[in-house]
């Protein structure tokens, strides 16, 4: 199983430059089956529905995953 952050663009300006970080708003699973579930942890005002997703380190899959039932 393949596990990614679910993350939505926030842009700012720092020292007259724009910049862009990401916050986390759910994560997707990938099944080896290749199936796709997810879990959303909040729902942003104002959002237009575009996400990204960006792959979990391993430790983070396996503090993810501990008491899930597969």
């Amino acid at each position: 199983m393949t596990i990614y952050d679910k993350c939505i663009p926030v842009e700012y300006e720092k020292n007259g430059e724009k910049k862009t970080s990401w916050k986390k708003i759910g994560v997707v699973f990938i099944g080896d089956d290749g199936k796709m579930w997810g879990r959303d942890e909040c729902i942003p005002l104002n959002w237009d529905g575009k996400y990204n997703l960006f792959p979990q380190s391993q430790k983070e899959q396996t503090e993810q995953t501990e008491g899930m039932p597969f």
